[in-house]
């Protein structure tokens, strides 16, 4: 593989090569003082003359954050009401750096992107999932990435340019069912 010049904060297709001897050199251009993030995706497929590789490379002048989802208002949204998600990363993002709520109805094929809204102490974000009609399936995770994501939907190149994930949620869970307390034979009742 080689001969491709590396995008910073995109993706480069890198072509294959095949021989036995090294292949020509691919080029990229970094600067000091700064952290660079590189990610290939699903690289199953390289072992397959002739099919090149997927990278992308992202630049910030922090090392990159870490994101956790915190928590969901409401809990158990109704169809009228829009689902906001609390998300915080471990130390203020760089500059670079974008903080987004990814949202689907089929599971990531394609996707919704909500760049989030930050709080004053810099780690806390939030963003706000439209309600949902009844029967829907709506699941969600929480990113970051130094790409302005927002208007992609296609899950290969949002996954490509993805910096930090955290896990995927059920924005519509199921209610616990209540239990009721009954009386023991004899009519004693438990406590």
């Amino acid at each position: 593989m080689g001969g491709a010049t590396i995008e910073i904060d995109g993706v480069t297709q890198i072509p294959s090569f095949s021989g036995t001897q090294l292949g020509p050199r691919n080029t990229v251009t970094l600067e000091n003082d700064f952290y660079y993030s590189m990610r290939v995706v699903d690289t199953g497929h390289q072992s397959n003359p002739g099919i090149g590789m997927s990278l992308a490379v992202m630049k910030t002048s922090a090392p990159p954050v870490t994101i956790s989802r915190t928590g969901q208002t409401p809990g158990y949204p109704t169809s009228s009401e829009p689902i906001t998600v609390t998300m915080t990363t471990n130390q203020p993002r760089s500059v670079e750096e974008r903080v987004y709520l990814r949202w689907s109805n089929d599971w990531f094929i394609t996707s919704h992107i909500i760049e989030a809204s930050p709080s004053s102490d810099g780690v806390t974000y939030t963003a706000t999932i439209p309600p949902q009609p009844d029967g829907n399936s709506c699941f969600y995770t929480v990113l970051t990435s130094t790409v302005d994501l927002t208007g992609y939907t296609g899950s290969g190149i949002i996954d490509d340019l993805t910096l930090a994930v955290n896990g995927i949620f059920n924005a519509l869970p199921t209610p616990p069912t209540p239990f009721a307390v009954s009386s023991p034979p004899g009519g004693r009742r438990v406590r």
